[in-house]
Protein backbone atom coordinates (compact mmCIF):
# COMPACT_ATOMS: atom_id res chain seq x y z
CA UNK A 1 0.00 0.00 0.00
CA UNK A 2 1.45 3.32 -1.05
CA UNK A 3 1.50 6.38 1.17
CA UNK A 4 -1.72 8.42 0.47
CA UNK A 5 -1.68 12.03 -0.63
CA UNK A 6 -3.22 14.20 2.06
CA UNK A 7 -3.72 17.95 1.69
CA UNK A 8 -3.73 19.80 4.99
CA UNK A 9 -3.97 23.53 4.74
CA UNK A 10 -1.25 25.04 2.62
CA UNK A 11 1.25 23.18 0.47
CA UNK A 12 3.99 24.08 2.95
CA UNK A 13 2.16 22.34 5.80
CA UNK A 14 1.59 19.29 3.57
CA UNK A 15 5.33 19.10 2.86
CA UNK A 16 6.09 19.34 6.58
CA UNK A 17 3.62 16.53 7.26
CA UNK A 18 5.30 14.28 4.66
CA UNK A 19 8.67 14.93 6.26
CA UNK A 20 7.22 13.91 9.62
CA UNK A 21 5.76 10.69 8.15
CA UNK A 22 9.11 9.92 6.53
CA UNK A 23 10.95 10.52 9.81
CA UNK A 24 8.62 8.24 11.77
CA UNK A 25 8.75 5.46 9.15
CA UNK A 26 12.46 5.64 8.40
CA UNK A 27 14.04 7.30 11.40
CA UNK A 28 16.95 9.69 11.11
CA UNK A 29 20.66 9.00 10.91
CA UNK A 30 24.04 10.68 11.22
CA UNK A 31 27.00 9.70 9.07
CA UNK A 32 29.85 9.18 11.52
CA UNK A 33 32.34 7.74 9.03
CA UNK A 34 34.60 10.77 8.71
CA UNK A 35 35.68 11.33 12.32
CA UNK A 36 34.46 11.77 15.89
CA UNK A 37 30.71 12.28 16.21
CA UNK A 38 29.61 14.35 19.19
CA UNK A 39 25.95 13.86 20.07
CA UNK A 40 23.60 16.16 21.94
CA UNK A 41 20.28 15.48 23.63
CA UNK A 42 18.62 16.92 20.53
CA UNK A 43 19.91 13.83 18.69
CA UNK A 44 17.92 11.35 20.79
CA UNK A 45 16.35 8.70 18.59
CA UNK A 46 18.93 9.03 15.84
CA UNK A 47 21.24 6.33 14.42
CA UNK A 48 24.95 6.96 13.85
CA UNK A 49 26.21 4.90 10.89
CA UNK A 50 29.98 4.41 10.67
CA UNK A 51 31.59 2.84 7.60
CA UNK A 52 35.32 3.34 7.99
CA UNK A 53 38.52 1.30 7.97
CA UNK A 54 39.91 3.64 10.64
CA UNK A 55 38.97 3.90 14.30
CA UNK A 56 36.06 6.25 15.02
CA UNK A 57 34.42 7.59 18.19
CA UNK A 58 30.90 8.55 19.14
CA UNK A 59 30.69 10.85 22.18
CA UNK A 60 27.48 10.70 24.21
CA UNK A 61 26.00 13.93 25.55
CA UNK A 62 25.92 15.15 29.14
CA UNK A 63 22.57 14.04 30.56
CA UNK A 64 20.41 14.24 33.65
CA UNK A 65 17.11 12.80 34.89
CA UNK A 66 14.90 14.81 32.50
CA UNK A 67 16.47 12.87 29.60
CA UNK A 68 15.71 9.38 31.02
CA UNK A 69 14.27 7.17 28.26
CA UNK A 70 16.30 8.73 25.47
CA UNK A 71 18.25 6.40 23.19
CA UNK A 72 20.87 6.23 20.44
CA UNK A 73 21.83 3.51 18.00
CA UNK A 74 25.37 3.12 16.61
CA UNK A 75 26.06 0.92 13.56
CA UNK A 76 29.55 -0.35 12.59
CA UNK A 77 29.82 -1.26 8.90
CA UNK A 78 33.59 -0.93 8.41
CA UNK A 79 36.68 -2.69 9.74
CA UNK A 80 37.71 0.21 11.96
CA UNK A 81 37.07 0.04 15.70
CA UNK A 82 34.07 2.01 17.00
CA UNK A 83 34.24 3.48 20.50
CA UNK A 84 31.24 5.01 22.29
CA UNK A 85 32.43 7.38 25.00
CA UNK A 86 30.31 8.34 28.02
CA UNK A 87 30.23 11.94 29.20
CA UNK A 88 31.11 13.17 32.70
CA UNK A 89 30.96 10.25 35.18
CA UNK A 90 28.22 8.40 33.32
CA UNK A 91 28.31 4.60 33.15
CA UNK A 92 27.67 2.34 30.15
CA UNK A 93 26.20 -1.04 31.13
CA UNK A 94 28.16 -1.50 34.35
CA UNK A 95 31.46 -0.18 33.05
CA UNK A 96 33.72 2.44 34.57
CA UNK A 97 32.48 5.93 35.41
CA UNK A 98 33.20 8.14 32.43
CA UNK A 99 34.24 5.02 30.51
CA UNK A 100 33.47 3.67 27.08
CA UNK A 101 32.25 0.67 25.16
CA UNK A 102 34.05 -0.52 22.03
CA UNK A 103 33.66 -2.93 19.14
CA UNK A 104 37.15 -3.49 17.72
CA UNK A 105 36.73 -6.73 15.78
CA UNK A 106 37.70 -5.87 12.21
CA UNK A 107 35.65 -8.72 10.74
CA UNK A 108 32.44 -7.56 12.39
CA UNK A 109 31.16 -5.29 9.65
CA UNK A 110 27.57 -5.79 10.71
CA UNK A 111 27.70 -4.76 14.38
CA UNK A 112 25.34 -2.35 16.07
CA UNK A 113 24.27 -1.34 19.57
CA UNK A 114 21.31 0.54 21.01
CA UNK A 115 21.89 2.40 24.27
CA UNK A 116 19.03 3.76 26.41
CA UNK A 117 19.37 6.16 29.33
CA UNK A 118 17.83 4.61 32.46
CA UNK A 119 18.98 7.10 35.10
CA UNK A 120 20.66 10.47 35.20
CA UNK A 121 24.06 8.77 34.93
CA UNK A 122 23.54 5.28 33.48
CA UNK A 123 23.13 3.86 29.98
CA UNK A 124 22.13 0.24 29.33
CA UNK A 125 22.38 -1.95 26.24
CA UNK A 126 18.86 -2.38 24.88
CA UNK A 127 19.78 -4.42 21.81
CA UNK A 128 22.71 -5.09 19.55
CA UNK A 129 24.86 -7.35 17.43
CA UNK A 130 28.60 -7.97 17.73
CA UNK A 131 31.37 -7.95 20.34
CA UNK A 132 31.11 -4.86 22.55
CA UNK A 133 33.51 -4.39 25.45
CA UNK A 134 33.57 -2.13 28.48
CA UNK A 135 36.44 -2.05 30.98
CA UNK A 136 34.58 -4.65 33.05
CA UNK A 137 32.76 -6.91 30.60
CA UNK A 138 32.52 -8.29 27.09
CA UNK A 139 29.03 -8.45 25.61
CA UNK A 140 28.54 -10.91 22.74
CA UNK A 141 25.25 -9.79 21.26
CA UNK A 142 22.89 -11.44 18.82
CA UNK A 143 24.87 -14.36 17.40
CA UNK A 144 22.51 -16.91 15.82
CA UNK A 145 25.52 -19.16 15.09
CA UNK A 146 27.07 -18.78 18.55
CA UNK A 147 29.65 -16.31 19.94
CA UNK A 148 32.45 -15.11 17.68
CA UNK A 149 35.72 -14.73 19.62
CA UNK A 150 38.64 -12.80 18.22
CA UNK A 151 42.06 -14.47 18.48
CA UNK A 152 44.11 -12.29 20.82
CA UNK A 153 47.18 -12.39 23.07
CA UNK A 154 46.62 -12.97 26.78
CA UNK A 155 44.55 -9.94 27.90
CA UNK A 156 44.82 -7.97 31.13
CA UNK A 157 43.72 -9.67 34.35
CA UNK A 158 40.01 -9.00 34.99
CA UNK A 159 38.74 -7.33 38.17
CA UNK A 160 37.81 -9.45 41.18
CA UNK A 161 34.59 -11.36 40.53
CA UNK A 162 35.09 -11.50 36.74
CA UNK A 163 36.62 -13.92 34.23
CA UNK A 164 37.73 -13.64 30.61
CA UNK A 165 37.14 -16.19 27.83
CA UNK A 166 39.05 -15.77 24.57
CA UNK A 167 40.78 -17.49 21.68
CA UNK A 168 44.44 -17.33 20.68
CA UNK A 169 46.36 -17.70 17.44
CA UNK A 170 46.90 -21.41 18.21
CA UNK A 171 43.14 -21.82 17.56
CA UNK A 172 42.37 -22.89 21.14
CA UNK A 173 40.17 -21.38 23.85
CA UNK A 174 41.54 -19.96 27.10
CA UNK A 175 40.14 -18.83 30.43
CA UNK A 176 41.72 -16.09 32.59
CA UNK A 177 40.54 -15.60 36.17
CA UNK A 178 40.87 -12.58 38.45
CA UNK A 179 44.05 -14.04 40.01
CA UNK A 180 45.77 -13.82 36.62
CA UNK A 181 45.79 -17.60 36.12
CA UNK A 182 45.32 -18.63 32.49
CA UNK A 183 43.94 -22.07 31.63
CA UNK A 184 43.65 -23.67 28.21
CA UNK A 185 40.19 -25.12 27.59
CA UNK A 186 39.39 -28.22 25.58
CA UNK A 187 36.71 -30.85 25.12
CA UNK A 188 36.79 -34.15 26.95
CA UNK A 189 37.15 -36.16 23.73
CA UNK A 190 40.55 -34.71 22.89
CA UNK A 191 42.02 -33.88 26.28
CA UNK A 192 42.92 -36.50 28.86
CA UNK A 193 43.88 -35.11 32.28
CA UNK A 194 46.66 -37.07 33.91
CA UNK A 195 48.21 -35.12 36.76
CA UNK A 196 47.16 -32.30 39.06
CA UNK A 197 43.72 -33.65 39.89
CA UNK A 198 42.02 -33.80 43.23
CA UNK A 199 42.32 -37.57 43.07
CA UNK A 200 45.73 -36.95 44.61
CA UNK A 201 44.18 -35.23 47.63
CA UNK A 202 43.79 -38.54 49.46
CA UNK A 203 47.57 -38.75 49.79
CA UNK A 204 50.76 -39.84 48.16
CA UNK A 205 50.04 -43.56 47.93
CA UNK A 206 46.67 -43.07 46.26
CA UNK A 207 48.13 -40.58 43.81
CA UNK A 208 51.01 -42.82 42.88
CA UNK A 209 48.79 -45.90 42.45
CA UNK A 210 46.32 -44.05 40.22
CA UNK A 211 49.10 -42.54 38.12
CA UNK A 212 50.87 -45.89 37.71
CA UNK A 213 47.65 -47.67 36.75
CA UNK A 214 46.74 -45.11 34.12
CA UNK A 215 50.12 -44.53 32.52
CA UNK A 216 52.27 -47.56 33.32
CA UNK A 217 54.54 -45.02 34.96
CA UNK A 218 58.27 -45.64 35.28
CA UNK A 219 60.61 -43.67 37.55
CA UNK A 220 64.34 -44.01 37.22
CA UNK A 221 67.80 -42.59 37.61
CA UNK A 222 69.35 -41.32 40.82
CA UNK A 223 66.90 -39.44 43.00
CA UNK A 224 63.30 -39.70 44.19
CA UNK A 225 59.72 -38.56 43.64
CA UNK A 226 56.90 -37.40 45.91
CA UNK A 227 53.28 -36.24 45.80
CA UNK A 228 52.94 -33.29 48.21
CA UNK A 229 49.59 -33.49 50.00
CA UNK A 230 49.01 -29.73 50.13
CA UNK A 231 47.28 -27.81 47.35
CA UNK A 232 48.05 -27.56 44.51
CA UNK A 233 48.75 -31.27 44.00
CA UNK A 234 51.68 -32.14 41.77
CA UNK A 235 54.40 -34.69 41.16
CA UNK A 236 57.78 -33.53 42.50
CA UNK A 237 60.93 -35.02 40.99
CA UNK A 238 64.20 -34.72 42.92
CA UNK A 239 67.62 -35.51 41.50
CA UNK A 240 70.47 -36.92 43.57
CA UNK A 241 72.97 -34.54 45.11
CA UNK A 242 76.06 -35.45 43.10
CA UNK A 243 77.04 -33.74 39.85
CA UNK A 244 75.36 -35.48 36.95
CA UNK A 245 72.68 -37.18 39.05
CA UNK A 246 69.33 -37.22 37.22
CA UNK A 247 65.85 -38.53 37.97
CA UNK A 248 63.05 -39.01 35.47
CA UNK A 249 59.36 -39.83 35.06
CA UNK A 250 58.03 -41.48 31.93
CA UNK A 251 55.13 -43.53 30.60
CA UNK A 252 55.84 -46.68 28.66
CA UNK A 253 52.17 -47.54 28.21
CA UNK A 254 51.79 -48.45 24.54
CA UNK A 255 48.55 -46.46 24.31
CA UNK A 256 50.61 -43.28 24.68
CA UNK A 257 53.07 -44.03 21.89
CA UNK A 258 52.85 -41.44 19.14
CA UNK A 259 54.57 -40.34 15.96
CA UNK A 260 54.59 -36.95 14.29
CA UNK A 261 52.60 -38.53 11.46
CA UNK A 262 49.89 -39.00 14.09
CA UNK A 263 49.77 -35.22 14.59
CA UNK A 264 50.22 -35.35 18.35
CA UNK A 265 49.48 -32.39 20.60
CA UNK A 266 50.81 -32.56 24.18
CA UNK A 267 50.94 -29.99 26.97
CA UNK A 268 52.81 -30.07 30.28
CA UNK A 269 52.47 -27.77 33.30
CA UNK A 270 55.86 -27.60 35.02
CA UNK A 271 57.57 -25.52 37.68
CA UNK A 272 61.34 -25.13 37.49
CA UNK A 273 61.61 -25.16 41.26
CA UNK A 274 65.44 -25.23 41.17
CA UNK A 275 67.34 -23.10 38.69
CA UNK A 276 70.91 -22.66 39.91
CA UNK A 277 72.92 -25.61 38.68
CA UNK A 278 69.81 -27.37 37.30
CA UNK A 279 69.08 -29.12 34.02
CA UNK A 280 65.77 -30.48 32.73
CA UNK A 281 64.04 -32.19 29.80
CA UNK A 282 60.23 -32.01 29.31
CA UNK A 283 58.52 -33.60 26.31
CA UNK A 284 58.68 -36.72 24.13
CA UNK A 285 61.42 -39.27 23.42
CA UNK A 286 61.58 -42.65 21.72
CA UNK A 287 63.51 -44.18 24.64
CA UNK A 288 64.61 -43.16 28.11
CA UNK A 289 68.08 -42.37 29.43
CA UNK A 290 69.15 -42.14 33.05
CA UNK A 291 71.71 -39.33 33.20
CA UNK A 292 71.57 -35.78 31.94
CA UNK A 293 73.11 -35.34 28.52
CA UNK A 294 72.77 -32.11 26.53
CA UNK A 295 72.57 -34.23 23.36
CA UNK A 296 71.60 -37.84 24.19
CA UNK A 297 72.95 -40.20 21.54
CA UNK A 298 70.72 -41.93 18.98
CA UNK A 299 67.46 -40.49 20.37
CA UNK A 300 64.35 -39.32 18.56
CA UNK A 301 63.06 -36.20 20.33
CA UNK A 302 60.39 -33.53 20.35
CA UNK A 303 61.15 -31.90 23.67
CA UNK A 304 61.91 -28.79 25.72
CA UNK A 305 65.36 -28.47 27.29
CA UNK A 306 66.62 -26.27 30.09
CA UNK A 307 70.29 -26.25 31.02
CA UNK A 308 71.92 -23.59 33.15
CA UNK A 309 75.23 -24.67 31.58
CA UNK A 310 74.04 -23.59 28.12
CA UNK A 311 71.57 -20.73 28.66
CA UNK A 312 69.10 -19.26 31.16
CA UNK A 313 66.43 -19.78 28.48
CA UNK A 314 64.23 -22.74 27.61
CA UNK A 315 65.08 -24.44 24.29
CA UNK A 316 62.83 -26.23 21.79
CA UNK A 317 64.50 -29.38 20.48
CA UNK A 318 63.98 -32.02 17.82
CA UNK A 319 66.20 -34.95 16.92
CA UNK A 320 65.95 -37.61 14.21
CA UNK A 321 68.15 -40.20 15.88
CA UNK A 322 71.32 -38.51 14.66
CA UNK A 323 71.33 -34.69 14.78
CA UNK A 324 69.98 -32.48 17.56
CA UNK A 325 68.19 -29.29 16.46
CA UNK A 326 68.08 -27.04 19.56
CA UNK A 327 66.54 -23.57 19.14
CA UNK A 328 66.16 -20.85 21.77
CA UNK A 329 62.52 -20.06 22.65
CA UNK A 330 63.59 -16.65 23.92
CA UNK A 331 61.83 -17.37 27.23
CA UNK A 332 63.86 -17.54 30.43
CA UNK A 333 63.16 -20.35 32.87
CA UNK A 334 61.98 -19.32 36.33
CA UNK A 335 60.88 -20.85 39.61
CA UNK A 336 57.23 -20.58 38.63
CA UNK A 337 54.63 -22.48 36.61
CA UNK A 338 55.03 -22.77 32.84
CA UNK A 339 52.70 -24.25 30.23
CA UNK A 340 54.85 -26.09 27.67
CA UNK A 341 53.10 -27.39 24.56
CA UNK A 342 54.42 -29.45 21.64
CA UNK A 343 52.25 -29.94 18.55
CA UNK A 344 52.96 -31.81 15.33
CA UNK A 345 50.96 -29.89 12.75
CA UNK A 346 52.15 -32.08 9.87
CA UNK A 347 54.68 -34.80 9.13
CA UNK A 348 57.20 -32.05 8.37
CA UNK A 349 56.51 -29.44 11.08
CA UNK A 350 56.43 -29.39 14.89
CA UNK A 351 55.37 -26.29 16.82
CA UNK A 352 56.48 -25.33 20.34
CA UNK A 353 54.51 -23.03 22.67
CA UNK A 354 55.45 -21.44 25.99
CA UNK A 355 52.59 -20.11 28.09
CA UNK A 356 50.22 -20.08 25.15
CA UNK A 357 52.57 -18.24 22.77
CA UNK A 358 54.12 -20.05 19.81
CA UNK A 359 57.87 -19.62 20.12
CA UNK A 360 59.23 -21.98 17.46
CA UNK A 361 58.26 -23.99 14.39
CA UNK A 362 60.87 -26.66 13.74
CA UNK A 363 61.10 -28.45 10.41
CA UNK A 364 64.61 -29.93 10.56
CA UNK A 365 65.77 -33.18 12.18
CA UNK A 366 62.27 -34.27 13.17
CA UNK A 367 61.79 -37.60 14.97
CA UNK A 368 60.69 -40.57 12.90
CA UNK A 369 60.23 -43.13 15.69
CA UNK A 370 57.28 -43.57 18.06
CA UNK A 371 57.56 -41.31 21.11
CA UNK A 372 56.65 -41.58 24.80
CA UNK A 373 56.28 -39.03 27.59
CA UNK A 374 59.49 -38.06 29.37
CA UNK A 375 60.37 -35.54 32.13
CA UNK A 376 63.80 -35.34 33.77
CA UNK A 377 65.59 -33.11 36.28
CA UNK A 378 69.35 -33.23 36.92
CA UNK A 379 72.01 -31.40 38.89
CA UNK A 380 75.28 -29.93 37.65
CA UNK A 381 76.47 -29.19 41.17
CA UNK A 382 76.52 -30.77 44.62
CA UNK A 383 72.88 -30.41 45.67
CA UNK A 384 69.58 -32.03 44.70
CA UNK A 385 67.47 -30.22 42.09
CA UNK A 386 63.68 -30.26 41.88
CA UNK A 387 61.07 -30.08 39.12
CA UNK A 388 57.31 -29.96 39.71
CA UNK A 389 54.95 -31.55 37.19
CA UNK A 390 51.47 -30.17 37.77
CA UNK A 391 49.51 -31.58 34.82
CA UNK A 392 49.74 -33.25 31.47
CA UNK A 393 47.18 -33.62 28.72
CA UNK A 394 47.45 -34.67 25.15
CA UNK A 395 45.87 -35.91 21.97
CA UNK A 396 47.64 -38.61 19.98
CA UNK A 397 45.75 -39.01 16.72
CA UNK A 398 47.37 -42.07 15.28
Amino acid sequence: MSKPDVTIGTATKRADFLKLVEYVSKGDYIDGSAGTTTLTTADFGRTVIINSASARQVSLPSVDTPEIGGWFRVVKLGAGAVTIQAADSDIINGGAAGGSIICNVAGETFAYITLRLVSGTAWVIESGMGSWNTSANMFLLGYPDGPLLKQIATPSTPAAGYDRLYGKSDKLLYHLNSDGIETQLADGASVIPILGTRRWAAGRATGAAWLNLLLDTVYGGTGSYSFPSAEPHYLRLASGALAGDAYYWTSQNSSWLTTKGGLFDVTFRVNFESLVGAKAWVGLTDSIWSDYLPDPASKHLAIFRYSVVHSPNIYACTKDGATLNAVDTGVAAAASWFTLRIRAVSASSIEFFVNGVKTNTLTANLPTASLILFVMVATAGSASKYLQLGSFFGSFNG
